[in-house]
Protein backbone atom coordinates (compact mmCIF):
# COMPACT_ATOMS: atom_id res chain seq x y z
CA UNK A 1 0.00 0.00 0.00
CA UNK A 2 1.48 3.22 -0.75
CA UNK A 3 1.24 6.76 1.26
CA UNK A 4 0.61 9.43 -1.18
CA UNK A 5 0.39 13.16 -0.37
CA UNK A 6 0.57 16.65 -1.76
CA UNK A 7 1.35 19.16 1.09
CA UNK A 8 0.72 22.79 0.02
CA UNK A 9 0.53 26.21 1.51
CA UNK A 10 -3.08 25.89 2.15
CA UNK A 11 -4.15 22.34 2.05
CA UNK A 12 -2.15 18.59 3.36
CA UNK A 13 -4.18 16.57 0.78
CA UNK A 14 -2.91 12.52 2.11
CA UNK A 15 -4.27 9.06 0.09
CA UNK A 16 -3.90 5.62 0.33
CA UNK A 17 -3.49 3.97 -2.77
CA UNK A 18 -2.99 0.49 -3.69
CA UNK A 19 0.87 -1.49 -4.45
CA UNK A 20 0.56 -0.27 -7.81
CA UNK A 21 -0.66 3.36 -7.37
CA UNK A 22 -3.64 3.50 -9.64
CA UNK A 23 -6.77 2.34 -7.31
CA UNK A 24 -6.97 5.62 -4.25
CA UNK A 25 -8.24 3.83 -1.84
CA UNK A 26 -9.68 6.39 0.91
CA UNK A 27 -7.81 10.13 1.35
CA UNK A 28 -8.67 13.30 3.34
CA UNK A 29 -7.42 16.69 3.39
CA UNK A 30 -6.49 18.97 5.79
CA UNK A 31 -5.93 22.72 6.53
CA UNK A 32 -1.73 22.67 6.57
CA UNK A 33 -1.25 25.11 9.13
CA UNK A 34 -3.26 23.43 11.47
CA UNK A 35 -0.07 21.06 12.31
CA UNK A 36 3.32 22.34 13.24
CA UNK A 37 4.83 19.82 10.95
CA UNK A 38 4.65 17.00 8.16
CA UNK A 39 4.33 14.02 10.86
CA UNK A 40 2.13 15.83 12.60
CA UNK A 41 -0.81 15.41 9.91
CA UNK A 42 0.43 12.08 8.81
CA UNK A 43 0.22 10.96 12.25
CA UNK A 44 -3.61 12.60 12.47
CA UNK A 45 -4.17 10.68 9.26
CA UNK A 46 -2.79 6.98 10.18
CA UNK A 47 -4.17 7.56 13.45
CA UNK A 48 -7.75 7.95 11.89
CA UNK A 49 -7.37 5.01 9.93
CA UNK A 50 -5.96 2.74 12.15
CA UNK A 51 -6.38 -0.19 9.71
CA UNK A 52 -4.00 1.54 7.08
CA UNK A 53 -0.79 0.12 7.03
CA UNK A 54 1.28 1.94 3.89
CA UNK A 55 4.84 0.54 3.48
CA UNK A 56 6.34 3.28 0.96
CA UNK A 57 5.18 6.93 1.11
CA UNK A 58 5.53 9.83 -1.72
CA UNK A 59 4.88 13.09 -0.90
CA UNK A 60 4.70 16.40 -2.90
CA UNK A 61 5.96 19.21 -1.13
CA UNK A 62 5.36 23.08 -2.27
CA UNK A 63 9.39 24.08 -2.38
CA UNK A 64 12.32 22.91 -3.22
CA UNK A 65 13.67 19.56 -2.55
CA UNK A 66 17.30 18.66 -1.49
CA UNK A 67 18.73 15.63 -1.18
CA UNK A 68 16.01 13.87 1.21
CA UNK A 69 15.10 17.22 2.98
CA UNK A 70 12.40 20.18 1.44
CA UNK A 71 12.04 23.03 3.28
CA UNK A 72 8.06 24.06 2.30
CA UNK A 73 8.59 27.78 0.85
CA UNK A 74 4.78 28.84 2.20
CA UNK A 75 4.63 27.02 5.49
CA UNK A 76 7.30 26.65 8.52
CA UNK A 77 7.75 22.82 7.30
CA UNK A 78 11.47 21.27 7.08
CA UNK A 79 10.69 17.58 5.69
CA UNK A 80 12.72 15.07 5.92
CA UNK A 81 12.19 12.06 4.13
CA UNK A 82 14.55 10.02 6.48
CA UNK A 83 13.06 10.74 9.84
CA UNK A 84 9.78 10.35 8.47
CA UNK A 85 10.62 6.61 7.21
CA UNK A 86 11.85 5.98 10.79
CA UNK A 87 8.60 7.53 12.76
CA UNK A 88 6.39 5.45 10.58
CA UNK A 89 8.54 2.25 9.66
CA UNK A 90 8.59 2.62 5.89
CA UNK A 91 10.17 0.81 3.73
CA UNK A 92 10.51 3.90 1.77
CA UNK A 93 9.57 8.00 1.54
CA UNK A 94 10.19 10.06 -1.52
CA UNK A 95 10.07 13.20 -1.55
CA UNK A 96 9.23 15.64 -4.46
CA UNK A 97 8.32 19.30 -5.37
CA UNK A 98 4.63 19.66 -5.51
CA UNK A 99 4.76 20.48 -9.21
CA UNK A 100 6.30 17.33 -10.36
CA UNK A 101 3.59 15.46 -8.42
CA UNK A 102 1.52 17.64 -9.77
CA UNK A 103 2.88 17.15 -13.71
CA UNK A 104 2.71 13.48 -13.43
CA UNK A 105 -0.87 13.57 -12.36
CA UNK A 106 -1.77 16.33 -15.50
CA UNK A 107 0.04 13.35 -17.71
CA UNK A 108 -2.33 10.37 -16.11
CA UNK A 109 -5.46 12.50 -16.41
CA UNK A 110 -8.35 11.56 -18.30
CA UNK A 111 -9.86 13.69 -21.35
CA UNK A 112 -13.19 13.72 -19.06
CA UNK A 113 -10.46 16.02 -16.62
CA UNK A 114 -9.12 18.24 -18.91
CA UNK A 115 -10.64 20.95 -21.00
CA UNK A 116 -8.82 22.17 -24.25
CA UNK A 117 -7.92 25.89 -24.31
CA UNK A 118 -5.99 26.10 -27.47
CA UNK A 119 -4.29 24.13 -30.13
CA UNK A 120 -5.42 20.16 -31.00
CA UNK A 121 -5.21 16.92 -28.86
CA UNK A 122 -3.75 16.84 -25.40
CA UNK A 123 -0.39 17.27 -23.79
CA UNK A 124 1.89 14.42 -24.27
CA UNK A 125 6.43 14.07 -23.93
CA UNK A 126 5.43 12.14 -26.91
CA UNK A 127 5.84 15.49 -28.95
CA UNK A 128 8.21 17.15 -27.12
CA UNK A 129 8.75 18.70 -23.62
CA UNK A 130 5.36 19.65 -21.55
CA UNK A 131 5.06 22.68 -19.32
CA UNK A 132 2.54 22.77 -16.34
CA UNK A 133 1.44 25.80 -14.65
CA UNK A 134 -0.66 25.92 -11.15
CA UNK A 135 -2.19 28.87 -9.63
CA UNK A 136 -2.75 28.26 -5.89
CA UNK A 137 -1.20 29.63 -2.41
CA UNK A 138 1.85 29.63 -5.21
CA UNK A 139 2.48 29.74 -8.52
CA UNK A 140 4.01 26.72 -9.80
CA UNK A 141 6.00 26.09 -12.64
CA UNK A 142 7.58 22.87 -14.00
CA UNK A 143 8.83 20.95 -16.91
CA UNK A 144 8.65 17.19 -18.14
CA UNK A 145 11.29 16.32 -20.67
CA UNK A 146 11.09 13.21 -22.82
CA UNK A 147 14.25 10.71 -22.20
CA UNK A 148 13.98 7.23 -24.08
CA UNK A 149 10.16 5.77 -23.27
CA UNK A 150 9.97 8.03 -20.18
CA UNK A 151 10.85 11.63 -19.08
CA UNK A 152 12.64 13.65 -16.75
CA UNK A 153 11.13 16.22 -14.31
CA UNK A 154 12.58 19.56 -14.13
CA UNK A 155 11.78 21.37 -11.13
CA UNK A 156 11.66 25.32 -11.62
CA UNK A 157 11.31 28.37 -9.10
CA UNK A 158 10.12 30.04 -12.20
CA UNK A 159 7.07 31.96 -9.95
CA UNK A 160 9.74 33.54 -8.02
CA UNK A 161 11.03 35.31 -11.40
CA UNK A 162 9.97 39.51 -11.09
CA UNK A 163 7.04 40.42 -12.56
CA UNK A 164 7.04 42.01 -15.52
CA UNK A 165 4.34 44.85 -17.22
CA UNK A 166 3.90 44.40 -20.42
CA UNK A 167 2.43 48.11 -20.82
CA UNK A 168 1.54 51.41 -18.83
CA UNK A 169 -1.31 50.12 -17.07
CA UNK A 170 0.23 47.15 -15.57
CA UNK A 171 3.36 49.12 -14.95
CA UNK A 172 1.31 51.09 -12.39
CA UNK A 173 0.09 47.77 -11.10
CA UNK A 174 3.48 47.01 -10.34
CA UNK A 175 4.33 49.89 -8.71
CA UNK A 176 0.96 49.30 -6.45
CA UNK A 177 2.32 45.91 -5.68
CA UNK A 178 5.78 47.81 -4.92
CA UNK A 179 4.09 49.57 -2.18
CA UNK A 180 2.89 46.21 -0.56
CA UNK A 181 4.97 44.19 -1.26
CA UNK A 182 8.50 45.44 -1.93
CA UNK A 183 10.06 43.14 -4.49
CA UNK A 184 7.29 41.61 -6.29
CA UNK A 185 7.46 38.17 -8.15
CA UNK A 186 5.14 36.94 -11.31
CA UNK A 187 3.73 34.74 -7.93
CA UNK A 188 2.62 37.65 -5.81
CA UNK A 189 0.56 38.69 -8.57
CA UNK A 190 -1.01 35.22 -9.80
CA UNK A 191 -1.28 33.70 -6.89
CA UNK A 192 -2.06 33.76 -3.18
CA UNK A 193 -3.85 36.98 -3.35
CA UNK A 194 -3.24 37.86 -6.42
CA UNK A 195 -6.75 38.51 -7.58
CA UNK A 196 -7.71 40.46 -4.05
CA UNK A 197 -4.50 42.67 -4.55
CA UNK A 198 -5.48 43.71 -8.44
CA UNK A 199 -8.62 44.43 -7.25
CA UNK A 200 -7.67 46.59 -4.50
CA UNK A 201 -5.55 48.55 -7.45
CA UNK A 202 -8.63 48.65 -9.51
CA UNK A 203 -10.48 50.67 -6.64
CA UNK A 204 -7.81 52.74 -6.14
CA UNK A 205 -5.50 53.58 -8.89
CA UNK A 206 -7.62 53.00 -11.67
CA UNK A 207 -10.84 54.76 -10.30
CA UNK A 208 -13.19 51.86 -10.97
CA UNK A 209 -15.85 51.37 -8.27
CA UNK A 210 -18.08 48.04 -7.50
CA UNK A 211 -21.80 48.60 -8.24
CA UNK A 212 -22.31 46.36 -4.56
CA UNK A 213 -19.80 45.48 -2.47
CA UNK A 214 -22.31 43.19 0.07
CA UNK A 215 -23.13 41.29 -3.56
CA UNK A 216 -20.84 38.35 -2.06
CA UNK A 217 -20.02 36.83 1.22
CA UNK A 218 -17.30 35.38 0.07
CA UNK A 219 -14.32 35.91 2.67
CA UNK A 220 -11.73 34.20 0.65
CA UNK A 221 -10.22 37.36 -1.38
CA UNK A 222 -10.11 36.47 -4.83
CA UNK A 223 -13.27 34.08 -4.86
CA UNK A 224 -14.66 37.28 -3.65
CA UNK A 225 -14.03 39.46 -6.48
CA UNK A 226 -14.68 36.19 -8.83
CA UNK A 227 -18.22 36.18 -7.49
CA UNK A 228 -18.02 40.19 -7.90
CA UNK A 229 -17.29 40.05 -11.23
CA UNK A 230 -20.09 37.21 -11.95
CA UNK A 231 -22.30 39.64 -11.08
CA UNK A 232 -20.84 42.52 -12.99
CA UNK A 233 -19.48 44.71 -10.32
CA UNK A 234 -17.01 47.06 -13.17
CA UNK A 235 -13.93 47.09 -10.36
CA UNK A 236 -14.05 43.10 -9.73
CA UNK A 237 -14.61 42.86 -13.90
CA UNK A 238 -11.98 44.82 -14.65
CA UNK A 239 -9.58 43.04 -12.03
CA UNK A 240 -11.01 40.02 -13.21
CA UNK A 241 -9.87 40.97 -16.63
CA UNK A 242 -6.34 41.99 -16.00
CA UNK A 243 -5.75 38.60 -13.93
CA UNK A 244 -6.55 36.47 -16.96
CA UNK A 245 -4.77 38.57 -19.45
CA UNK A 246 -1.46 38.42 -16.96
CA UNK A 247 -2.02 34.57 -17.00
CA UNK A 248 -2.77 33.91 -20.37
CA UNK A 249 0.85 36.08 -20.56
CA UNK A 250 2.51 34.24 -18.23
CA UNK A 251 1.45 30.71 -19.94
CA UNK A 252 2.85 31.79 -23.23
CA UNK A 253 6.33 32.89 -21.80
CA UNK A 254 6.27 29.38 -20.14
CA UNK A 255 6.06 27.81 -23.35
CA UNK A 256 8.76 29.66 -25.27
CA UNK A 257 11.02 28.85 -22.02
CA UNK A 258 10.43 25.30 -22.11
CA UNK A 259 9.62 25.34 -25.93
CA UNK A 260 6.92 23.30 -24.69
CA UNK A 261 6.52 21.11 -28.26
CA UNK A 262 4.27 18.31 -26.29
CA UNK A 263 2.08 21.13 -24.86
CA UNK A 264 0.99 22.78 -21.67
CA UNK A 265 -1.18 22.03 -18.66
CA UNK A 266 -2.77 24.63 -16.52
CA UNK A 267 -4.08 23.65 -13.18
CA UNK A 268 -5.85 25.44 -10.33
CA UNK A 269 -9.33 26.25 -9.45
CA UNK A 270 -8.87 30.21 -9.51
CA UNK A 271 -7.50 29.64 -13.31
CA UNK A 272 -10.35 27.76 -14.11
CA UNK A 273 -12.88 30.19 -12.50
CA UNK A 274 -11.18 33.37 -14.17
CA UNK A 275 -10.97 31.92 -17.31
CA UNK A 276 -14.77 30.98 -17.53
CA UNK A 277 -15.28 34.73 -17.27
CA UNK A 278 -12.61 36.11 -19.25
CA UNK A 279 -11.39 33.34 -21.83
CA UNK A 280 -10.77 35.50 -24.54
CA UNK A 281 -9.03 38.04 -22.84
CA UNK A 282 -6.36 34.85 -21.21
CA UNK A 283 -6.37 33.92 -24.73
CA UNK A 284 -5.31 36.74 -26.72
CA UNK A 285 -1.97 37.26 -23.80
CA UNK A 286 -1.41 33.61 -24.31
CA UNK A 287 -1.13 34.09 -28.11
CA UNK A 288 0.54 37.97 -28.13
CA UNK A 289 4.11 36.27 -28.68
CA UNK A 290 4.79 37.95 -32.21
CA UNK A 291 6.86 35.95 -34.62
CA UNK A 292 5.90 32.65 -32.09
CA UNK A 293 2.17 33.10 -31.93
CA UNK A 294 1.94 30.56 -34.72
CA UNK A 295 3.93 28.35 -32.34
CA UNK A 296 1.65 28.53 -29.75
CA UNK A 297 -1.53 27.88 -31.48
CA UNK A 298 0.25 24.51 -32.79
CA UNK A 299 0.55 23.11 -29.25
CA UNK A 300 -2.09 21.96 -26.98
CA UNK A 301 -3.34 23.87 -23.73
CA UNK A 302 -5.74 22.00 -21.49
CA UNK A 303 -6.98 22.70 -17.88
CA UNK A 304 -6.84 20.38 -15.41
CA UNK A 305 -9.04 21.97 -12.41
CA UNK A 306 -9.10 19.16 -10.38
CA UNK A 307 -7.60 19.97 -7.33
CA UNK A 308 -6.31 16.88 -6.13
CA UNK A 309 -4.70 15.41 -9.01
CA UNK A 310 -1.21 15.72 -7.38
CA UNK A 311 -2.11 12.73 -5.25
CA UNK A 312 -2.33 10.80 -8.38
CA UNK A 313 0.90 12.06 -9.59
CA UNK A 314 2.56 11.43 -6.00
CA UNK A 315 0.97 7.43 -6.05
CA UNK A 316 2.70 7.07 -9.89
CA UNK A 317 5.71 8.15 -8.99
CA UNK A 318 5.87 6.12 -5.55
CA UNK A 319 4.74 3.03 -8.22
CA UNK A 320 7.45 3.73 -10.65
CA UNK A 321 10.48 3.70 -7.78
CA UNK A 322 11.28 7.54 -9.50
CA UNK A 323 12.76 9.81 -7.10
CA UNK A 324 12.90 13.70 -8.91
Amino acid sequence: MILAGDLGGTNARLALYDARGRRRILEKTYEARSFRSATEVIRTFLDEHRGARPSRASLGVAGPVQGHVCKATNLPWVVDARKLARAFDLEKVVLHNDMIALAYGCLGASAADGQLLSGHGIPGTKRGVVGVVAAGTGLGECFLVPADSACVPMPTEGGHADFAPRNAEEAKLLAFAQEVHGRVSTERILSGDGLGLIHRFVLRDLGVRDDDEAATREADPNKRVVALAIKRSPAASKAVQLFAGLLGAELGNVALRGLTRGGLFLSGGLGAAVIAIEKTSFLDAYLAKGRFQAFLESIPLTMVARTDIGLDGSARLAAAHRSP
